[in-house]
């Protein structure tokens, strides 16, 4: 019998070593739905490097309110920006998206920067098709527009959105004209268990800008803290406001006389 001289071939020191592992954003808050495979995918799917290293929490509807108005408080005119929707069948969704605009009633957005996914059951991303610019809306207040927040397709057939009410949005792409997506959603008609808002890139504004949007934060601020109305109101007419009722007002016109 011959004998064998094969041997095992040592592997070479870059082979035993494993794989480099991929930096992920830093994060700045507590995701309710963000799992560190979810990270590393969403930020392998960003085009913008400046979009991978750090990403802020803005808004949570736990934590700040189940809110249109909250949402938009604290998600326009932040940047770039990820959106996360959770629907009640545990389907995870959403899209990153260029600067929120409050009250714009008209599609915009970018096809480099904007684009949506879902991360449950199945982590997939959907970019911009080339067949519409219908990347990204918001609207607040109108009578015959959509009032909502969505991405995609067009309105009443968005990708995804939410209704202002903040209960119930839909995803009807079959497929979506601007993603081409399919509904990333249990149903197209669905209903919101929870929505977060993660600032991916702060916006680049100019001074008279950041002034508008100081002056803005501020009256908001001093109308909505609880008794402030009457304040406000009290010192701009410059007297109180009393409520007699009517033995009181009796009595005063009795003092008259």
């Amino acid at each position: 019998m011959g004998t064998s001289h094969s041997r095992d071939k040592k592997k070479s020191p870059h082979e035993e070593l494993p794989p480099p592992k991929p930096v992920l954003p830093h994060i700045e808050g507590v995701s309710q739905v963000l799992q560190e495979e979810h990270i590393e995918f969403l930020s392998n799917a960003i085009v913008e490097n400046e979009c991978k290293k750090t990403w802020k929490l803005l808004y949570s509807s736990t934590k700040h309110g189940k809110s249109y108005n909250r949402f938009c408080y604290h998600s326009c005119e932040k940047g770039i920006t990820l959106v996360i929707v959770r629907d009640t069948d545990g389907f995870i969704f959403g899209g990153v998206a260029e600067n929120w605009k409050e009250k714009y009633s008209k599609f915009y957005g970018s096809p480099t920067t904007d684009f949506i996914f879902t991360l449950a059951p199945e982590m997939k991303v959907y970019r911009p098709t080339g067949f519409n610019d219908h990347y990204q809306y918001l609207n607040v207040g109108t009578e015959t527009l959509f009032n909502g927040v969505g991405m995609g397709g067009q309105q009443e057939f968005f990708g995804w959105c939410i209704r202002d009410d903040f209960e119930k949005g839909h995803s009807k792409g079959n497929p979506s004209t601007t993603y081409g997506n399919p509904p990333l959603s249990g149903k197209q008609e669905f209903e919101v268990d929870y929505v977060e808002v993660w600032q991916l890139k702060e916006p680049i504004l100019q001074e008279w800008e950041i002034e508008e949007l100081r002056k803005k934060k501020e009256k908001k601020s001093v109308l909505n803290e609880e008794g402030n109305v009457e304040k406000v109101l009290t010192g701009m007419m410059g007297h109180q406001f009393t409520v007699l009722d009517d033995n009181l007002k009796d009595k005063e016109e009795d003092k008259n006389k």
